[in-house]
């Protein structure tokens, strides 16, 4: 069995013949919320530990890089020339 850290989802799913997505749910945590029976999920975790799984933190930081920023993005364009002029009115009227 692979014991370094760049085990995948995917190797875990084919050794467990599940799907990469029902591995990915356990995973994560959201096996109960999506009805993933506890034998099953009690093989991923199992499998996984023993094949030495560790999450791919860039990933993971990719998949969340969207929390927590704002729903809206507003973009001013100008003319160079007169930037401090316009971002002193901008700011103003914030």
């Amino acid at each position: 069995m692979p014991t370094n850290n760049n085990v995948k989802i995917k190797e875990i799913a084919e050794k467990l013949s599940l799907s990469v997505g029902t591995v990915s749910i356990v995973l994560n945590g959201r096996g109960d919320a999506m009805r993933i029976s506890k034998e099953t999920q009690e093989r991923v975790r199992t499998v996984a530990q023993e094949m030495n799984y560790q999450p791919n933190i860039f990933a993971r930081r990719l998949r969340n890089a969207g929390n927590g920023m704002p729903e809206r993005v507003v973009g001013v364009f100008w003319n160079y020339l007169y930037a401090d002029e316009i971002m002193s009115s901008i700011y103003r009227h914030l």
